[in-house]
Order: structure tokens, then sequence, then C-alpha cells
């Protein structure tokens, strides 16, 4: 029926785990060699904690505007974790809700795209009307979800890995508000690569800085991978494309 109360991340990762075991003989055995994870907002501490699970599989970790550190609370967020009140808010009112915080995702607010604002829209109105489970769902995780708003020792623990840690953050995400620019992510994992983007908000980076970050994810991911040279396209070099991403980055320290 689409409700989930799942509220342990080791669940959720073993969850995941299987999945990758599931797929194994459909890919050559593909999900079971180490690969570059990537976890956006709420997925940042799952990929975080699925990594710690299972490091043996990870060769890159990728967060981008990761969710998990500990930030004020906004009135709305406190409203609906309210016994009894809570749930008729969100069950009358939810979906308004939803769809009053879609410009806090972006720098440019009530300024922001047309129409990337209509498709987050009709979006969220198709989740919240075809799967009844969706704000039951995202209620309980609000609630209950704990790596939703404190995961700092799980980031913390990233630092004792092997493998390598980039961090992308939107230096105007007011959405997971990182406190003095981000050095909490740093400090939590001194040996991540950092960067900071300006003019760019908590979902901006999928949309308004999607190129510069996909070009980010691509040189990381790709570090250390030769290139045959008979190959028809060249990948550049991360050191290459570090020169070309510096202008959108002030901080990228290895």
């Amino acid at each position: 029926d689409g409700v989930s109360r799942n509220l342990d991340e080791r669940t959720l990762v073993s969850f995941v785990g299987q999945v990758l075991l599931k797929l194994a003989p459909y890919t050559d055995g593909m999900t079971l060699k180490p690969f570059t994870l990537l976890g956006f907002s709420m997925g940042g501490p799952l990929s975080s904690a699925f990594a710690l699970q299972f490091p043996h599989l990870i060769r890159n970790l990728v967060l981008i505007n990761p969710a998990g550190i500990k930030v004020p609370i906004p009135i709305e967020g406190k409203l609906v974790k309210l016994p009894i009140f809570g749930d008729f808010l969100f069950h009358v009112a939810g979906a308004k809700v939803l769809e009053l915080q879609v410009e806090k995702g972006f720098v440019d607010g009530p300024r922001m795209d047309a129409g990337v604002k209509n498709l987050k829209l009709r979006r969220i109105r198709s989740h919240t009307k075809k799967h009844p489970g969706h704000k039951v769902a995202l209620l309980s995780a609000l609630r209950h979800f704990r790596p939703l708003v404190d995961f700092e020792k799980g980031f913390a623990q990233l630092q004792d890995q092997s493998f390598e840690v980039m961090v992308i953050l939107g230096k105007n995400d007011e959405v997971c508000k990182f406190q003095d620019g981000g050095e909490n992510m740093q400090t939590l994992i001194p040996r991540a690569i950092v960067h900071k983007i300006e003019d760019c908000g908590h979902e901006d980076v999928l949309v308004k800085h999607a190129k510069e970050v996909s070009s980010m994810i691509a040189s990381f991911a790709n570090k250390g991978v030769k290139v045959e040279e008979d190959s028809p396209s060249r990948n550049t070099t991360y050191a290459e494309q570090e020169e070309d991403t510096t202008s959108i980055s002030d901080n990228a320290t290895p």
C-alpha cells in the first residue's frame, strides 16, 4: 500500500545490499564490484551508512547537500511532530505544506524557473494522490528517522575508511543549512574533498548547477581510471577538471 515505517538505517542498508545481490546474476556480478556511491539530501546519511557497513563495495563516496547535520528545526517541522495535531495537519494539508516548501529548495526562491517549479508541484500532487502511503511514510521519517537530523557520528567514521570521499555543498542551502559555510563537514571528515558552490540552494545542484556538479562527480569517480590510448573519446583528467571547477568552488581540499 506504499506505507513504510522502517526507522532503522541498518535495516534499510541491508535491504539495499540484498537488492545488489539479487541483481548480480543479471549484471555479470557488476553490483558486487567496488563502485562510486552518490547520496543527495536524505540519501547522504543512508549512502554513508551503506558505505560504513559494506566498505569493500565502495570505490568512491559522493555526498551532495547531505542531511544528517544538526540544524535548527523550523516551526513547521516542530508542528508536524506533535501527536494527533501533526497527524491531522499532515493528513488535511500535507500536500499543501510540501508545495510551500518547493521554493525553499532553490536560491532564487519566488523567482525560480517556472518550468522547474511546475514540475516539482506536479510530482508532489501525483505522489500524494496516487500513493496513499506517501504522506504517512514521509511524516514517519520526519518524526522518527534519526539519521535525517543527526548522523554526525556516522560522517565522522568515514574519516577512517579506505575509500575516497567528496562533499558538494550549496552555499545558499536553506534546507540543510550547513553552518559556518560547511566547515562542520570538513571538521567531521578532514580528508574529504569539499566543494562549496556559490549561488546554490539545496536543489540547485540538480538544476541550476547540474553541469558543474556532473563534472565534479565525473572527474572524482574517474580519478585513477586508465583510459585506452586508442579510445575514440578522451576522458579529462581529474587535475584538468579541477581547474575547470575552481571558479565555482572556493574550497577543494584533498
